[in-house]
C-alpha cells in the first residue's frame, strides 16, 4: 500500500511542550485503514474503543517514531515492497469529543456519534485529520498517543447521486402500502 504523494502533514505547536500539550499534527489526503468506528470487539479491539490507522510515508513514519508517536510498521507483502508506515488514532467521546465532518456529493454534513459505524465500510476518497497528541508516562516508559480532534471524510462521488439531483426526496415516512387481498384464500 502506498501514500499518495500528495499526502501532507503539518505540526501546529500551539501547547506549552507538557503532559497535556496542545500541540496539533495535521495529516491531508491520507489513507485509513483497520478502521473501527463502531467500537466493535476483534481480536485487537475491546468493545466499544473507536479507532482507525492512518497509513504514513516512510520519512513522515520515521520523524513521528523518533518523536515519540505510536508508529508500528506492516511487513512487505510481496518481494521488492517496503514495509509500511502506520498509527492508530483513537476516536473518543470521553473528554475531548472530536468533530467528525462528511462530505459527499458537494454537501457536508457533521456526524453524530451514534452514525460513525457507517464509516466502516464507506468508500472514502480522501480524509484530512488533526490529530491531537496525548504524551504519557509510565515508570520508565513514555510516548505519545494520538486522538482525533477534528476530520474531514470525502467520500466517493456517487453518478446516480448526482444524475438524480434535482428530483425531490419523499418524505421519511412513506405511505404505507395497502394490503393485498388473496382472493384464492377465502
Amino acid at each position: 500500500m502506498e501514500i499518495p504523494s500528495s499526502a501532507l502533514i503539518t505540526y501546529y505547536i500551539t501547547g506549552k511542550g507538557n503532559v497535556m500539550s496542545d500541540d496539533r499534527l495535521m495529516l491531508e489526503n491520507v489513507r485509513l485503514i483497520f478502521r473501527n468506528f463502531a467500537g466493535v470487539q476483534t481480536k485487537f479491539n475491546e468493545e466499544g474503543k473507536r479507532n482507525f490507522c492512518v497509513l504514513l510515508d516512510t520519512d513522515i513514519a520515521n520523524k513521528l517514531k523518533a518523536e515519540g508517536w505510536n508508529v508500528r510498521w506492516s511487513e512487505a507483502r510481496d518481494e521488492g515492497d517496503e514495509a509500511q508506515g502506520y498509527m492508530q488514532v483513537t476516536v473518543s467521546y470521553d473528554n475531548y469529543p472530536p468533530t467528525i465532518t462528511l462530505v459527499s456529493n458537494k454537501n457536508k454534513s457533521v456526524m453524530r456519534v451514534e452514525d460513525l459505524a457507517m464509516l466502516d465500510w464507506a468508500e472514502i476518497a480522501k480524509a484530512d485529520l488533526v490529530i491531537r497528541p496525548y504524551k504519557w508516562k509510565v515508570n520508565d516508559n513514555e510516548g505519545i498517543k494520538a486522538y482525533l480532534k477534528s476530520a474531514y471524510f470525502t467520500l466517493e462521488d456517487d453518478p446516480l447521486a448526482e444524475k438524480y439531483e434535482g428530483i425531490p426526496s419523499t418524505p421519511k415516512s412513506a405511505p404505507p402500502i395497502p394490503d393485498v387481498v388473496d382472493e384464492d384464500a377465502s
